[in-house]
């Protein structure tokens, strides 16, 4: 039996390549692996070629970690018939969950191992990887495989782990690294963090592509900038920082004339008009927030002059830019008259300036941090 002290060198011969790899030392297999979000295990056998006995132990690498597994060998369904020595070669173990790589099969490596320092690479036959044909490598796999609303996995734990796995990867490429860090925002706001390094990776990472200019068509850039802006605007009320969150909301009005290249960017848009004036308006620059609101008309008039209409969604996104534009309206009537409107001719009686109905999280987040200062 390996002792924790034996595994914890061994581990460190692995990460300083102490160990000697010779395919020729072992014979054997990775029968069939189970990986997902929550762990996994793997089954197999392994033996030492020139003397028949079982492997001394197991490693298991991946681009996050590796560990050094005994094997389990009492288990009757794995006994194999090579002989009385190789009768327990069978084996079943255990995978961490903090060794599993966000893309699981491609970065999973297994090895037998004879207890000094020689291991050998040991083939998988079978995989029941939940995920191990999802390959990110480009923008275009993300959103395919884990952003669009059509095809997008529900378990909120891979979401993050293939996010993750996604923004570690996207040296080089912005709008990937873009679609990755709005994503993991998102979940930092939807209250499902990841671990707490991992939290520092997305903001910091969030930061780092705000004062990017990346070389590319200047409306991909509005599609993905804007998102952020928004993320990271979210992200700051959440925390408290109101100023900061004015500041990142506030920017995204000044790409409005950029809309001609990506008009999907107009409910972005709009949201920053519509919660920069309402955190105005809150801290009490009245004429401030109706100027502000007051933008909405003719960024929307313009916007819907040079939205396409390509497909279905599109439709959708001038719906919701509508009803942003709609709450941006009555707000700054709301504001210019002192309190609710009692027009049924102007709008509805008794409207007032709700974020509740506002787009998106920022009505949710109010609420949350109404709750807390109850």
């Amino acid at each position: 039996m390996l002792s924790q002290a034996d595994a914890q060198v061994l581990d460190a011969q692995i990460n300083t390549h102490a160990l000697k790899e010779d395919p020729g030392h072992h014979i054997g297999a990775i029968d069939e692996t189970s990986i997902s979000a929550a762990g996994g295990w793997f089954t197999g056998w392994a033996l030492e070629r020139a003397t028949s006995r079982p492997a001394a132990g197991l490693i298991v690498k991946s681009a996050v970690g590796s560990i050094v597994l005994k094997p389990n060998s009492n288990r009757s369904d794995l006994l194999r018939g090579f002989g009385p020595d190789a009768l327990f070669c069978g084996f079943r173990a255990d995978i961490p969950l903090g060794i599993i790589p966000p893309i699981f099969a491609p970065d999973m490596k297994y090895y037998a191992f004879d207890g000094n320092t020689v291991i050998t690479p040991l083939p998988v036959t079978k995989t029941n990887d939940k995920l191990s044909l999802i390959q990110i490598r480009t923008e275009a796999d993300f959103y395919r495989l884990v952003q669009t609303p059509s095809t997008r996995i529900g378990d909120a734990a891979t979401i993050t782990q293939l996010s993750l796995h996604a923004l570690s990867r996207s040296e080089g490429n912005y709008v990937l690294a873009a679609a990755a860090a709005c994503v993991l925002g998102y979940r930092l706001l939807e209250g499902e963090p990841p671990a707490e390094h991992q939290r520092s990776i997305i903001l910091t990472a969030i930061n780092r592509l705000l004062g990017e200019t990346p070389e590319i068509p200047r409306g991909l850039f509005l599609r993905w900038h804007t998102s952020l802006r928004l993320v990271a605007g979210y992200l700051a009320f959440q925390a408290g920082n109101d100023e900061r969150a004015l500041t990142h909301f506030s920017d995204i009005v000044n790409y409005f004339l950029d809309l001609k290249r990506w008009p999907q960017a107009l409910t972005n848009i709009l949201i920053g008009i519509s919660i920069s004036g309402f955190l105005q308006y809150e801290r009490g620059a009245i004429t401030m927030a109706i100027d502000t609101w007051n933008r909405a008309e003719d960024v929307l008039r313009y916007g819907a002059s040079v939205s396409e209409f390509q497909n279905f969604y599109a439709y959708g996104e001038l719906g919701n830019a509508v009803q942003v534009a709609q709450f941006c309206h009555t707000a700054a009537l709301c504001a210019r008259s002192g309190g609710t409107l009692n027009d049924p001719s102007v709008a509805p009686l008794n409207t007032g300036i709700d974020i509740r109905k506002i787009v998106g999280p920022i009505s949710r987040l109010a609420a949350e941090r109404r709750r807390v200062s109850n």
